[in-house]
């Protein structure tokens, strides 16, 4: 399954067999993906509403988990949709508080390149230096296990909401996009998309996390 596939890209990882016991239309994960600007409580609303039209068939309460790397991933309008969405309970963790736990439904939040992106661009994370494993070699190892645990707490299906062109490489990876990521130029800062830009010294790439990223690369320099 999707879940085993992922965590099992690193080759020194205890090997690992988990299924969802449910398979919904558009399968076991779905990803959402939003333009820069946008708010992404826009497309959370568009989950909460599918997950609330699938349940209403059965009348059960049903328990979803919103997921975040950081508290502050928390959606500004989280209280609305626990009061607009009475059939669901609904409740906000990080994914390091969400071990041991279950949901019905997994919605992780800002899966995006960057820094505070997921998986993180935080060299000290104090989270990091609790669980990582001494003389791990493996590419954002604990990262990996971390975005493992947030897929698994669902029982049903998990929904994942990004962003176009600052996707975070482990979205580009779920979505079996390899050709993209090949043939994407990516920040060495933040992990961004790197986009042709205009200057007053001819074009260049510009890190698509300006202004929170200023990294640039000339043309032929690439």
């Amino acid at each position: 399954v999707v879940t085993n596939r992922f965590i099992m890209k690193n080759p020194s990882q205890i090997k690992k067999e988990v299924r969802s016991e449910k398979y919904l239309e558009g399968g076991a994960v779905e990803i959402f993906s939003k333009k820069r600007n946008d708010d992404p409580d826009h497309l959370l609303q568009k989950v909460f509403e599918k997950i609330s039209h699938e349940v209403s068939k059965t009348g059960n309460n049903t328990s979803v988990f919103v997921l975040g790397r950081y508290k502050h991933n928390k959606p500004h309008n989280f209280l609305h949709f626990q009061e607009t969405y009475k059939n669901l309970s609904i409740k906000f963790l990080t994914v390091h508080a969400s071990k041991g736990s279950e949901a019905d439904y997994v919605i992780i939040m800002d899966m995006i390149a960057g820094k505070y992106g997921f998986p993180s661009g935080v060299t000290d994370d104090p989270i990091l230096g609790i669980v990582l494993s001494r003389g791990e070699t493996y590419p954002q190892a604990e990262e990996r296990r971390l975005m493992y645990v947030a897929m698994t707490r669902a029982r049903h299906k998990v929904f994942i909401i990004t962003e176009d062109h600052n996707e975070s490489v482990f979205v580009l990876e779920l979505e079996g996009n390899q050709k993209k990521q090949e043939d994407s130029l990516r920040c060495q800062e933040c992990g961004g998309e790197m986009m042709k830009r205009s200057g007053k010294f001819g074009p260049f790439f510009g890190c698509a996390n300006f202004p929170d990223c200023t990294n640039t690369k000339q043309i032929d320099a690439v």
